[in-house]
């Protein structure tokens, strides 16, 4: 369960079957602490997390010195991604870095369009398959705007691939972007005007402080690989499942 607000369907499921459900499994702890909020300290007790698997890769960027002044937007563009947000945030960074540029993938939803993007600094490529397919190696950082989530796998995979992530601090993206430590944490201020200054802010900090990113990739490789590798994934998944007591189960 990844979404920004318990459904009214399904907090009403859960208070009828509580008492017959064994375990809750979530990607996170924020869904944890949002549900025992809405439903009771009772559902915590229910609740296991098991972070997703999602491996490292060679790091392709680890013998760079110097910034390519590119960034990657990669996800659904849909309204929960805010996909307008990236020509905002790059319009106003142009203000004093005019070249920065953000290259965009991913397929568009209603109600959005291609004229989405259609900013100086942003180029829109399509429509990808799967993570593999980014050409990772062209960019600094990865850029990601959503407005609600869990734990995204797009975060895991960027941050596994010595690409640091710029993202806003909702749902359980703060468990695996932690500022100035694995990525640039923004704070997801309700502002539109606020939350733009905020990206800008974070992008011109990565960009004064690059003599840091060798140190800050390596945290963010070692991160997914201690936690969200095959090992910690098969390891916590027998925790939570192996045994399962018969008694208690309906």
């Amino acid at each position: 369960r990844n979404h920004q607000i318990s459904s009214p369907w399904g907090v009403k499921f859960l208070r009828e079957q509580l008492s017959h459900i064994y375990r809750l499994i979530s990607d996170c702890r924020s869904i944890v602490e949002r549900d025992a909020v809405i439903l009771g300290g009772q559902v915590a007790k229910k609740y296991h997390v098991i972070y997703a698997h999602s491996d490292t890769k060679s790091d392709v960027l680890r013998s760079r010195t110097k910034p390519c002044r590119r960034l990657l937007w990669a996800s659904r563009v849909s309204t929960q991604k805010r996909p307008e947000l990236v020509g905002m945030i790059i319009t106003a960074l142009h203000r004093e870095m005019p070249d920065i540029s953000v290259d965009v993938y991913g397929g568009i939803e209603q109600p959005y369009d291609r004229e989405v993007f259609d900013a100086p600094g942003v180029r829109y490529h399509g429509a990808f398959s799967n993570f593999s397919e980014l050409p990772i190696d062209k960019f600094d950082a990865f850029l990601y705007t959503s407005m609600f989530d869990g734990l995204p796998n797009i975060i895991l995979e960027t941050m596994g691939a010595g690409l640091p992530a710029i993202a806003p601090d909702v749902g359980g993206i703060s468990e695996a972007v932690v500022d100035l430590q694995t990525g640039y944490l923004v704070p997801n201020h309700s502002d539109e005007s606020a939350l733009v200054d905020a990206y800008v802010q974070a992008i011109k900090k990565m960009y004064a402080n690059w003599d840091l990113m060798p140190a800050l990739r390596e945290r963010a490789q070692e991160l997914i690989k201690e936690r969200h590798g095959k090992g910690a994934f098969a390891k916590r998944v027998s925790e939570v499942f192996h045994p399962i007591p018969t008694e208690g189960r309906r």
